[in-house]
């Protein structure tokens, strides 16, 4: 006697879970993480949906913390910091988990768009087999769109802390 089959709860109501779920064939994945120099952005990008709309792949796009949520440093261990790029590798690390229960096949993910950090990052490897870094997501070399994010964190940290009433 055999355990019965169990679906997974996808949320999506336009989702066919049968289909996916009981698919053979698995397709290659592309993860579009969105630029704007980790001040502004979405992953709401329509522009790659509809361009792939007759491919077989299967698109993942996702949101990351932005601005002073997702990068704001005191420059050592008590606000480290890039809480923004730690997002998105766990977004990645989600889809190789989970992506076969939506036909894609997590031995053939590429991501794309913003990509610079993640491709230096040894936090990030082994999660993906290919990535497109676009040119207009520009360099990791030039600092972000708050520049004083990052040329001075714990003075920055420290005018944002006293802003906002901490005294420590």
């Amino acid at each position: 006697m055999s355990a019965p089959l169990r679906r997974p709860f996808l949320p999506n109501p336009y989702t066919v879970q049968d289909t996916f779920y009981q698919q053979r064939h698995l397709y290659p994945v592309l993860i579009y993480i969105h630029g704007g120099d980790f001040v502004e952005g979405s992953g709401n990008f329509y522009g790659a949906r509809k361009l792939l709309m007759n491919e077989d792949v299967v698109l993942v796009t996702f949101n990351y913390r932005l601005g002073i949520f997702g990068f704001l440093s005191s420059g050592d261990e008590n606000i480290p910091g890039n809480y923004g790029l730690l997002d998105q590798i766990f977004a990645i690390k989600w889809v190789q988990k989970y992506i076969q229960r939506f036909g894609g096949n997590p031995t053939r993910v590429t991501i794309f768009g913003d990509v610079g950090y993640l491709l230096f990052s040894p936090l990030s490897g082994g999660l993906f087999q290919g990535a497109i870094w676009t040119t207009n997501s520009g360099s990791m070399f030039s600092p972000p769109g708050n520049k004083s994010l990052m040329l001075n964190p714990k003075e920055f940290t420290q005018e944002i802390a006293t802003a906002a009433g901490c005294t420590t």
